[in-house]
């Protein structure tokens, strides 16, 4: 899995160098398209927060661990050249005594010590003048090699900084354009996400208005039938009390309803056997009649209704 191109995130106060007080700003800019007033507004912004920061230029380096410290205070030379500027006394001239060639004084002239000096540094300064006939002569036989050598080095050296600095500015363009490429599918689903949220607001809107509409209806529809004609649980209630849509009391049962509300009443009442005779003297055939003789009857009829057809 690829690892965001991105600052870690870090509670406020616990992020670590130059980002321990400051608020981590999530943003695409890649994808986050901006106008000349936002760009100055976020300009303006910027600028108020280098105000509020903690972060100066003078202390960019508390971050980072110390230096290391050169002890001079105990040296001598040092410590005196320290307390002469200290003091304000100018520096004394440089000595050049020696590379000059002068003969002793006119009331030194008889002073053997003095010559001697004076030989000692004519010596010096005609082994000085051999040092710089020999450097010359080496420089005039393998100056151009070394300098070629030299310069040779020196393109190698310029060969690897350039190699390490286009190194790193390939790496550079590699992380901008996996952070441009993450970005940018970043910035096509938050697209499609955006989209369908609009979509499903729409959509809830249009469903509030429906609903609101259908209660709207209903409620001119209660408004028309009245109050009085309305039961405690909201039904439609006819004047003589029936509710509404039920059908009138003088209206015909179908058949089905009728059988089972007879089921029921013969299951109710005793039935009589047959030729037993009832309390008043009168038989069972007399009340309900032939039982054989009715089916035959209820046979015929059928017959003549099939025939009829």
């Amino acid at each position: 899995m690829t690892q965001p191109l991105a600052l870690d995130s870090a509670p406020a106060g616990q992020a670590p160098g130059w980002r321990r007080h400051e608020d981590l700003i999530d943003a695409l800019p890649y994808v986050d398209a901006m106008t000349p007033e936002e760009k100055q507004k976020v300009d303006r912004l910027i600028q108020e927060e280098m105000k509020n920061s903690t972060m100066r230029p003078a202390a960019y380096l508390k971050d980072l661990p110390p230096a290391y410290q050169l002890n001079f205070e105990g040296h001598p030379i040092l410590k005196a050249e320290l307390a002469r500027v200290k003091a304000g006394i100018p520096m004394e001239p440089l000595d050049d005594i020696r590379y000059r060639l002068e003969k002793p004084s006119l009331s030194k002239r008889n002073d053997v010590g003095a010559w001697k000096k004076a030989l000692d540094n004519a010596h010096s300064q005609l082994g000085h003048q051999h040092n710089r006939v020999i450097n010359l002569e080496l420089l005039l036989k393998f100056g151009p090699k070394a300098w070629r050598v030299q310069n040779a080095r020196l393109a190698a050296a310029n060969g690897r900084l350039e190699a390490e600095v286009a190194e790193v500015r390939a790496e550079v363009e590699a992380v901008n354009r996996e952070r441009k490429l993450q970005q940018t599918a970043a910035g096509a689903d938050l697209a499609s996400l955006q989209t369908q949220w609009h979509q499903l607001v729409h959509k809830n809107a249009e469903i509030e208005r429906a609903c609101q509409r259908l209660e709207a209806e209903v409620a001119a529809a209660q408004a028309a039938i009245g109050p009085h004609q309305t039961g405690g649980d909201g039904a439609a209630v006819a004047e003589d009390g029936v509710p509404a849509g039920a059908p009138p009391a003088d209206t015909p049962v179908a058949d089905g309803d009728t059988s089972v509300a007879d089921g029921d009443t013969a299951a109710e009442e005793p039935q009589p056997v047959a030729g037993t005779s009832l309390g008043d003297g009168t038989s069972d055939a007399a009340v309900n009649g032939p039982t054989e003789g009715a089916a035959v009857d209820g046979d015929t009829d059928m017959k003549d209704a099939d025939d009829a057809v």
